[in-house]
């Protein structure tokens, strides 16, 4: 199976468990005991699926373990990234997580956690592409994440005339780079990394960035009494290794 068909058949099993998860008249949890926490599930290591459509990764494990430690039980709810802040202001979510970045603009609307982890934002081309750092992409057509920070990021790039085009999930901006819809892609740095590892030969990093951030949880300004809960939860599991455990389970040794 080709590249684009292998993507097209996981993002096909992906939007099929999604409606039998979480499909019209799903009811998130609204119990006091329980948050309700928006995800995308195509962002590996941090959100993604299994064999059996499960949601595995670092955050998946990060967050049920702060829901231990605070006495909540945590359940995931998939989301279209660009309605993650209207999600939340509707109290659909109580928590945005997978790969939100923190930005200054964010923070006017959402109250953050402390970082869970660094970040940059990476250039993803095909393998065999003649582009090799960021001025080769004037002129060129570049897919990033709908709802995504770094859209605004590509366009300010000094004397450079991109063409900007949006998918709904990092896979599918893969699935039109390998197609030759677009000739470039900018991922988070961590998925990127991921999905060139895991597809060899298919895709190359380039050695520049488009800039660096931090990763953390979201939630509503009013909700200051639950950010501090997590804040507490995230150094106890920072200090007593947890923490890097799980990092080393998604990430790999000494990361």
């Amino acid at each position: 199976m080709d590249m684009k068909n292998f993507f097209s058949f996981k993002m096909g099993m992906v939007l099929f468990a999604s409606l039998l998860l979480f499909g019209p008249g799903a009811q998130t949890a609204t119990a006091a005991d329980t948050l309700v926490v928006g995800v995308s599930d195509d962002i590996p290591p941090m959100v993604f699926r299994d064999r059996g459509a499960e949601l595995i990764g670092y955050d998946v494990d990060l967050l049920h373990e702060i829901g231990r430690r605070i006495n909540k039980k945590i359940e995931f709810k998939v989301i279209s990234w660009d309605q993650k802040e209207q999600e939340l202001a509707n109290k659909s979510i109580d928590v945005i997580a997978s790969q939100l970045s923190i930005t200054e603009e964010r923070k006017k609307i959402l109250r953050y956690t402390q970082p869970v982890m660094q970040n940059f934002q990476a250039i993803i081309v095909a393998a065999a592409s003649p582009i090799q750092n960021k001025k080769d992409l004037e002129g060129k057509t570049v897919c990033a994440l709908t709802g995504a920070y770094i859209i605004d990021e590509i366009r300010k790039l000094p004397g450079q005339k991109i063409q900007v085009e949006t998918a709904d999930g990092n896979e599918q901006c893969l699935v039109k780079l390998l197609a030759g819809e677009v000739d470039a892609s900018v991922l988070d740095g961590v998925p990127g990394i991921y999905y060139s590892n895991h597809n060899p030969g298919a895709f190359r990093i380039l050695p520049e960035d488009i800039g660096k951030d931090e990763y953390a949880y979201g939630m509503r300004i009013s909700d200051a009494t639950l950010a501090e809960e997590f804040n507490r939860a995230l150094a106890a599991i920072k200090a007593d290794g947890t923490m890097q455990a799980i990092r080393e389970r998604w990430l790999g040794k000494g990361k």
